[in-house]
């Protein structure tokens, strides 16, 4: 297992080289309303590391979170949330919404309230981010994991000779989304189909779906998959997020595919599939680090609290536009994996 040193030492290395409600109880004062979507419960493992970077980081600079996670329509829930503010938010916020309409309500709710508010991973758009001086959006860009994976892929090609299973010298693969609603899981997907025609990669997506977020549900859909298409004609899966990627994993070994003879690949960076890949089940992810994205929101909304200037270049964030700081994305193959974690004999 990684412990918490280990792992921002390691993403702090790779950096380098890559360019309900819960009150946590601190000085008075320095409170933040925090919202999160989660609408999966406790099988959202990335939203699990998210929550426990910004407790951390909330105890280091002195400010006392109230945290609410949002299940069910997540519109529905922003709405009630306004109305019990009573129209307008008084403390600063820091969410976390897939709807861009509810991000509008809550953004309006900061707007009246004059208070500051960051999005925090899922990108509103820029209508959103351009109505108000005091909202910013800190994440990725939201076409570059595709992009990644489109060059971990490559990688992977380049690397295994006798990757091309059915001999039809075409690359057949398979690409599991997560839900319709989520825009960003459609961009990644369209930008990794964008990176393999750049890169030359003649190719083709044998089965492409919308699956349910959580690693039984998409166990369940590749498994179908395979008894239609048999293991000899999917030559990779690609996913929109590692949870989906572990239950592809579960799929493959169900149907006789271990040891990564078929490339895996995600995108997040949680704890299991960093181990999968590590052991070379899984090929590669790409981290969306949640310690860095604790970092940089909370430090940023200290500055504009306190007046000080924010120095985004020391956490390695771009400025690419008003009111947006995009983080950088880290690439992870079984070299980097190995840097996470330490296996069992």
């Amino acid at each position: 297992m990684r412990c918490a040193l280990q792992r921002l030492t390691v993403v702090l290395m790779l950096m380098a080289s890559a360019l309900g409600c819960v009150c946590e109880a601190a000085a008075p004062g320095r409170t933040v309303d925090v919202l999160i979507s989660n609408t999966k419960g406790e099988e959202n493992l990335y939203l699990s590391e998210v929550v426990g970077s910004l407790r951390s980081e909330a105890r280091r600079l002195g400010f006392e979170l109230s945290l609410e996670m949002l299940g069910g329509d997540e519109l529905k829930a922003v709405r009630t949330k306004v109305k019990d503010l009573g129209g307008k938010a008084t403390r600063p916020l820091i969410v976390l919404l897939h709807s861009p309409q509810a991000a509008k309500v809550i953004c309006e709710a900061a707007t009246l309230g004059s208070v500051p508010i960051i999005f925090l991973i899922i990108d509103p758009g820029r209508q959103v981010l351009g109505s108000f001086e005091k909202a910013w959006y800190i994440g990725p860009n939201r076409r570059e994991p595709g992009t990644m994976q489109g060059k971990q892929l490559q990688d992977f090609l380049n690397s295994h000779p006798s990757w091309d299973r059915n001999g039809n010298g075409m690359l057949d693969y398979v690409l599991l989304k997560s839900e319709k609603d989520q825009q960003d899981s459609v961009i990644r997907s369209r930008s990794f189909k964008n990176a393999l025609v750049r890169r030359g990669i003649i190719s083709k997506a044998v089965a492409e779906e919308f699956s349910d977020y959580g690693r039984s549900a998409a166990h369940s859909l590749l498994n179908g998959m395979l008894d239609e298409l048999g293991t000899d004609n999917v030559e990779a899966v690609i996913c929109t997020h590692d949870v989906l990627a572990l239950g592809a994993l579960d799929a493959l070994a169900q149907h006789g595919v271990k040891g990564g003879s078929i490339p895996v690949l995600g995108v997040d960076g949680i704890t299991q599939m960093i181990e999968q890949i590590a052991r070379g089940e899984a090929y590669a992810t790409v981290l969306q680090d949640p310690q860095l994205y604790a970092e940089a929101s909370l430090q940023l909304l200290n500055s504009l609290l306190s007046g000080q200037d924010f120095d985004a270049a020391a956490l390695s964030l771009s400025n690419d536009a008003d009111g947006v700081l995009h983080l950088p994305l880290i690439p992870i193959t079984q070299k980097e994996a190995l840097m996470f974690v330490t296996l069992d004999e």
